[in-house]
């Protein structure tokens, strides 16, 4: 029973000082909205309380949203699951290049009599690009896009300045050279499938 009787008093202790703390928040609030009026500050106030009410209203539309068609937003989230789950593991530049040096070790280990002709044109074609520093990377958040630019970024003269003589958009699309997704890079991977059978 006395262990009961002090839990109880510390529980009551606790929702006095919760209490006071509460109504000291508020009073210190009011006392501050009062210097503030006629200020900057209180429109910075009045924004963000704004910007907070209308935050608050779509949460609760979405809430509402999610009670009225569950399965409508089972597949929503679904879908953002999958779309963020695939740009964590959108790859980049560093791990192109890792995995063109990997191949074309790989591909070094072979006689060149024995190596397949796709894969070791491929690897060629790449190291000269990479030597040209003509490689570049779009990024498009979920995917990768590694691309062949016309000059190097350290090359300065009229042709990779003028805005007349820059790649046309219809022309990017032979330009591509890989696709990046899910932490593999496609194209470099199908070339090198049987790497060492030249048959």
């Amino acid at each position: 029973m006395k262990i009961l009787n002090s839990i109880t008093k510390i529980l009551t202790l606790i929702k006095v000082k919760a209490s006071k703390t509460s109504a000291n928040i508020q009073n210190a609030a009011l006392r501050v909205e009062a210097k503030a009026k006629g200020t900057m500050f209180e429109k910075w106030v009045i924004s963000w309380k704004t910007m907070y009410l209308d935050y608050k209203d779509l949460l609760l539309d979405i809430k509402h949203d999610v009670r009225e068609e569950p399965i409508k937003a089972v597949c929503w989230a679904s879908l953002l699951a999958a779309l963020s789950f695939c740009a964590k593991h959108n790859p980049n530049m560093i791990s192109y290049r890792g995995s063109f040096i990997g191949c074309a070790n790989e591909l070094l280990l072979v006689h060149p009599s024995l190596q397949k002709v796709e894969a070791a044109t491929t690897i060629n074609k790449i190291r000269t690009y990479f030597a040209k520093d003509l490689v570049r990377r779009l990024n498009l958040g979920i995917a990768s896009i590694i691309w062949v630019d016309y000059h190097n970024r350290s090359c300065k003269n009229s042709e990779s300045t003028c805005a007349y003589l820059q790649m046309y958009f219809y022309e990017f699309q032979h330009h591509i050279i890989d696709v990046g997704f899910f932490d593999k890079w496609w194209f470099l991977s199908s070339c090198m499938e049987n790497y060492d059978i030249n048959y």
